[in-house]
């Protein structure tokens, strides 16, 4: 963690309310959900496709607007700032790790990593050497050269991650992160994402992979857009 960032933050739901509508039916993405992760914290969010999840995550993340209901990050209501606001709190604080990794074609893997730390300002050699610094924590820095239409699926997904590794915000956010990994690296993964919530971040993972349970602080199982159950780790 940047040593000018804040060393902790909290990421406050209040009941969250979206429904699609299609030409046939109306679909329950999120039905009032309330939720509290703070530094320190592995949360999974888990549940079947379809179930909210990812609909969840986005909303923290200010990406989806909710039809009622609010989000805060510390003193900060998401749905008040502005769409650039939004974008420096992502860059800054909240991190997203994307289902569909959402790295640029036309740059290799190391510039895709160190690509928001160029936005926000880091000097180009400082953003290399931490965007090689996240690749050999995931075990593809020879990876570094490459494009993305290089990659397979599991390893476009690790570039992703390993771009929120490099930028070292405070929460990282991320949606089915090991849908494209064997289980070993889904293991590995989720170790990895452990030992940062220790470190102090704050981690929320929506997934149906029911590996991540066994490593979460507190599981919630989320049904129909609501969140069913809560399972805290050791009890």
């Amino acid at each position: 963690m940047p040593p000018d960032q804040e060393p902790e933050i909290k990421i406050e739901c209040s009941d969250l309310s979206k429904t699609y509508r299609t030409a046939n039916e109306h679909v329950t993405a999120l039905a009032d959900v309330s939720l509290s992760v703070t530094s320190g914290e592995f949360v999974c969010i888990y549940g079947a496709s379809g179930s909210g999840k990812s609909t969840l995550l986005h909303t923290i993340a200010g990406l989806s607007d909710p039809d009622s209901g609010n989000v805060q990050v510390d003193d900060r209501d998401v749905f008040q700032l502005t769409r650039n606001e939004r974008a420096d709190l992502r860059r800054e604080r909240v991190g997203v790790i994307f289902q569909d990794h959402n790295l640029m074609a036309e740059l290799n893997v190391l510039e895709n990593v160190a690509l928001p730390l160029r936005v926000g300002g880091t000097r180009a050699s400082e953003a290399k050497t931490l965007a090689h610094q996240a690749l050999s924590r995931l075990g593809i820095d020879n990876l570094a050269v490459r494009s993305p239409s290089e990659l397979s699926g599991g390893q476009r997904q690790r570039v992703g991650i390993a771009r929120v590794l490099a930028s070292g915000q405070d929460a990282i956010l991320a949606d089915e992160p090991t849908g494209a990994l064997d289980s070993t690296n889904s293991e590995a993964l989720f170790i990895l994402l452990k030992a940062l919530s220790a470190d102090g971040a704050c981690v929320v993972v929506a997934t149906h992979d029911p590996l991540a349970r066994q490593f979460a602080t507190r599981t919630h199982t989320m049904i129909d857009g609501r969140i069913a159950m809560e399972k805290v780790a050791g009890r």
